[in-house]
């Protein structure tokens, strides 16, 4: 069944409020108790957060913004529907940057990564019941597990793989948990440009049935090439992946002194 815009908007809300109070859970387990400097850095990673998903999503569809004949509830609904995750985490790892002091930003990161994780899962989960009104819905397919999300056309579940991803990273991170640097802030960032860079050719306008209709218009290739989520993956790749091999190099080293009892 096809949601109409205004219930999509409203579980849209519902499920980010239950991912921010996770977030908050499991952040103020992570942290412990923070200093005015540690409150401050979280407030920009938070507006950084806002800016980005925002910002890339009015890259990602540029007319919705600009069209002169839009109503201006249209425009309102589309800014505060409208969301891309790549652009958020990217935003919020910038906003961390610029507003924590030198060198406890990446501390920050590292520690906030498993509760960000969760709230990550949690929205992918939700993207599940308004898929055709946004831009997580996926291509048609014809392999036994496409879903129909009420157009009568089977499509890849891209919310589904996404949370699939965000799962193993948990797992996976648990072992490490005893290390000093074992949050993954570098490690869950490139996992996520990384999927939003493949997962996307999963999606319109990587379509052979495409669709053309209101419901959700096709997206457009920058440098026909990429989409906007899909370059800003990239950008992020090339910029943090030098990074993320030596700080994986560097929790090898850490575990493995760790369990030499030196």
């Amino acid at each position: 069944m096809l949601l109409t815009s205004t219930v999509a908007l409203w579980l849209k809300l519902l499920f980010w409020s239950l991912a921010f109070a996770v977030f908050l859970r499991e952040a103020a387990r992570s942290l412990g108790r923070i200093d005015a400097a540690d409150r401050r850095a979280l407030e920009g990673a938070l507006i950084g957060a806002l800016g980005g998903s925002k910002l890339v999503h009015a890259l990602g569809s540029p007319w919705e913004v600009t069209e002169p004949s839009a109503a201006l509830a249209d425009l309102l609904l589309h800014v505060a529907g409208g969301d891309s995750t790549i652009g958020g985490v990217l935003g919020a790892r910038l906003g961390l940057w610029l507003a924590a002091p030198r060198g406890r930003g990446a501390v920050l990161a590292d520690r906030l990564a498993p509760p960000t994780a969760r709230a990550l899962l949690v929205l992918a989960l939700g993207a599940f019941f308004w898929a055709l009104r946004g831009n997580s819905y996926g291509a048609a397919t014809s392999l036994p597990w496409g879903v129909d999300f009420g157009d009568g056309v089977p499509r890849h579940p891209v919310m589904l793989y996404e949370a699939i991803v965000l799962t193993l990273f948990l797992l996976a991170g648990a072992p490490y948990r005893r290390v000093a640097r074992a949050g993954g802030a570098r490690p869950l960032l490139l996992l996520l440009c990384v999927s939003t860079l493949l997962f996307g050719f999963l999606k319109p306008p990587y379509d052979v049935v495409l669709l053309r209709e209101a419901v959700a218009p096709a997206v457009p290739l920058y440098a026909r090439l990429l989409t906007a989520e899909q370059w800003a993956a990239m950008i992020a790749i090339v910029l943090v992946l030098p990074a993320a091999i030596g700080l994986r190099r560097k929790d090898r080293e850490a575990t493995r002194r760790f369990e030499d009892g030196t």
